[in-house]
């Protein structure tokens, strides 16, 4: 499937809201998790050639510097 950079910034979004149902201009997708969520934004990151961020984590981490 070719995915969009508007479904993956919609995705991420709903994700970091907690939440499993998925709307953009054009389509509703609900997801049965967000294990599931975490997979798609995975898999989508890949296909538009951006890559997982964070080592592939969809909840970083913060570390002092020193």
């Amino acid at each position: 499937m070719a995915y969009t950079q508007t479904q993956l910034d919609a995705l991420e979004n709903a994700y970091a809201q907690g939440a499993t149902k998925v709307k953009w201009p054009g389509g509703e997708v609900e997801y049965r998790s967000l294990e599931e969520m975490q997979r798609i934004i995975r898999e989508i990151r890949t296909e538009l050639g951006r890559g997982a961020k964070n080592g592939g984590n969809l909840n970083p981490s913060f570390h002092k510097g020193l």
